[in-house]
């Protein structure tokens, strides 16, 4: 009798193994009692249940035009969004050409079946974010402590291609509301001030240092570690653009902005980035403008190129 019982209890056992094994993703509830089914599903799985289910969803913010592979999915989880009983499909696409854009996807499928879908455009968006400089916090956080997770979504600060100014790039809050989730940054200034204002602050504070030292050992001499300066520069915009956000300083980096087109070491591209994203600054703009053509012209003539 007992080898009876315990032969009934493998073949459930393997039978249960079977069909969570041969299950779809589209087969069971996306709810706690299916979670492990759920993250045993690799990219393939992923790709091959998107495909079937393209035709139906009003949006398709990825271009899949229904031949989706693994390709098209940089990396994807299953997180408790909400807070409720069911999970959701949390995608992140690849990126898109050499921008460096890309996506994250949440995938929700609702008691009846129907999956509906939200895109969230980034910059090299990643689940856990980044750990080297410029700092990303991780994509899903519950900030506020309120059972429903915030996101982290890394964008661009203004358009610096062909300069030699790194990428700005700063995280994005998004809040849930009314089942979307929209951009909420300024209602989280204690996630700025722990998460990311102390990592800006010590990269301004390292590099101040260093260029003391510089100056200190040859006095007069321009900064060697011009990069550097760049990245301090970048440093310098970001922190800014955040305490503008968060309201701390309305006016903040408005007269580093000045200094960079008057000052000993200008920088009339960070300037006009600046005074791009505040706005209401006309005059500081054309300003900036006019020292950026009078550098250009400066280099062209120096390379012996006249206009």
């Amino acid at each position: 009798m007992k080898k009876m019982n315990l032969l009934i209890a493998i073949l459930g056992m393997l039978a249960f193994a079977s069909g969570a094994f041969g299950a779809e993703i589209g087969d069971i509830a996306w709810d706690q009692s299916n979670i492990e089914t759920l993250r045993s599903f690799d990219k393939a799985d992923v790709a091959r249940f998107l495909e079937s289910e393209v035709e139906k969803l009003a949006i398709d913010p990825l271009n899949f035009d229904e031949n989706i592979t693994t390709d098209d999915i940089q990396e994807f989880t299953w997180a408790n969004l909400f807070g409720g009983p069911q999970y959701q499909l949390v995608l992140v696409s690849g990126p898109l050409g050499s921008s460096g854009e890309n996506f994250l996807v949440i995938y929700t499928r609702n008691s009846a079946g129907k999956i509906s879908e939200e895109t969230i455009k980034g910059q090299a968006i990643h689940l856990e974010g980044w750990k080297s400089r410029p700092y990303i916090p991780k994509v899903i956080q519950d900030l506020n402590g309120d059972g429903k997770d915030e996101l982290i979504i890394p964008v661009e600060l203004g358009y610096n291609k062909g300069t030699k100014l790194p990428a700005i790039i700063w995280p994005q809050v998004y809040r849930l509301q009314n089942g979307k989730y929209v951009e909420a940054s300024r209602d989280f200034a204690k996630f700025y001030d722990t998460q990311v204002l102390p990592e800006l602050n010590s990269e301004i504070a390292g590099f101040r240092e260093r260029a003391a030292r510089e100056l200190h050992n040859a006095p007069g001499a321009p900064l060697k570690d011009r990069m550097g300066k760049k990245v301090l520069d970048a440093a310098i915009i970001t922190r800014d653009k955040i305490l503008r956000v968060i309201g701390r300083d309305p006016e903040a980096g408005l007269k580093q902005a000045r200094e960079w087109i008057t000052g000993p070491d200008p920088d009339p591209v960070s300037a006009l980035m600046v005074f791009h994203d505040m706005g209401d600054h006309e005059e500081d703009l054309q300003a900036a403008k006019r020292e950026l053509h009078r550098e250009v012209e400066a280099d062209l003539k120096a390379a012996g190129i006249s206009k």
